[in-house]
């Protein structure tokens, strides 16, 4: 038997981790329209609801522990017919990240650019890069490149704009607190 609802499809997945206190937004717009009318949403965390009834496909949450939210989708033509999918978002107990070690490679891309990668470190969420004029001084937090979601970045105009002779440093970074 088809589905009720024509297209349902499973809400976006979110990030698989969060730190205590942030927010996002829940999304379950990637369902197509119904046969006739517009799609109406709801999400539930358990049996309370979250977010009622409405056509905005999004949802903000902020959850204090790991919870499974609830999409649930109809036609507003069919308010009866109600399909559904879960979605988990992890909220992680933050612990400072690890050390990086001697891992940071820069490479001249270009005439103005350097491309900049170091390794990875499973207990981060983001990675941060600190530049200094001094080895081993470091200007205070934040670093000069904050919140990269990937251990490498790229640094247009860098060749241009740094100082002739310039230190770096990458560090782990998780739920505001870094790595040494």
């Amino acid at each position: 038997m088809a589905p009720c609802c024509a297209g349902f499809r499973s809400p976006r997945r979110p990030p698989e981790v969060i730190c205590p206190g942030e927010s996002l937004w829940l999304y379950g717009g990637d369902s197509l329209g119904c046969l006739s009318g517009r799609l109406e949403f709801r999400w539930l965390d358990g049996s309370d609801v979250v977010c009622d009834w409405l056509t905005d496909p999004y949802c903000r949450v902020t959850p204090a522990a790991t919870t499974t939210y609830t999409m649930e989708v109809r036609c507003l033509t069919r308010p009866g017919c109600v399909l559904s999918d879960s979605v988990e978002v992890t909220v992680i107990v933050p612990a400072p990240p690890g050390d990086l070690g001697n891992t940071l490679r820069a490479v001249k891309q270009s005439s103005t650019n350097i491309g900049f990668q170091w390794a990875g470190d499973a207990a981060a969420t983001s990675y941060g890069l600190y530049r200094g004029i001094a080895k081993g001084a470091w200007p205070p937090p934040p670093p000069w490149r904050t919140g990269l979601r990937a251990p490498s970045v790229a640094s247009s105009g860098e060749v241009r704009s740094s100082p002739e002779l310039t230190f770096y440093r990458a560090v782990a970074q998780t739920c505001g607190l870094e790595g040494p």
